[in-house]
């Protein structure tokens, strides 16, 4: 019997190294951590975080999930969304969680700019 494979990825990342901050919302407690977004697609990114638990909080509750938004400091400016964490990881050998994210609530004006960022990158801009 064969079992075709689903695809994990629809679109195609693309390598950058840019700052970002993330804000999560709790019901009783709120803070902003330094995030590296190391890929870049239209739906989501990968983010490297120095941590996952803040305050006693985790970012990925299953009881309590928190209301993410994340601002990504990009070349062609900044970039601001909600976000959904699809999956983390911990890399041990780079003492760092790896995050994959999802963007949220993308509007028109926010599409036409991710659009903009990806042609740059399709194109062969290095956003190092």
């Amino acid at each position: 019997m064969f079992f075709g494979k689903k695809k994990r990825r629809c679109k195609k990342r693309y390598m950058v190294f840019w700052d970002g901050l993330l804000e999560a919302r709790f019901p009783d407690f709120q803070e902003k951590i330094e995030v590296r977004v190391d890929n870049f697609s239209c739906s989501g990114a990968t983010l490297h975080s120095d941590r996952v638990f803040l305050n006693g909080h985790h970012l990925i509750a299953a009881d309590q999930k928190p209301e993410l938004d994340l601002k990504i400091l990009s070349p062609e400016g900044v970039l601001e969304s909600r976000i959904e964490i699809r999956w983390y990881r911990w890399l041990a050998e780079k003492n760092i969680f790896e995050i994959g994210i999802r963007f949220m609530d993308i509007l028109k004006e926010k599409e036409e700019f991710i659009d903009r960022i990806i042609n740059k990158l399709r194109r062969g801009y290095c956003y190092l």
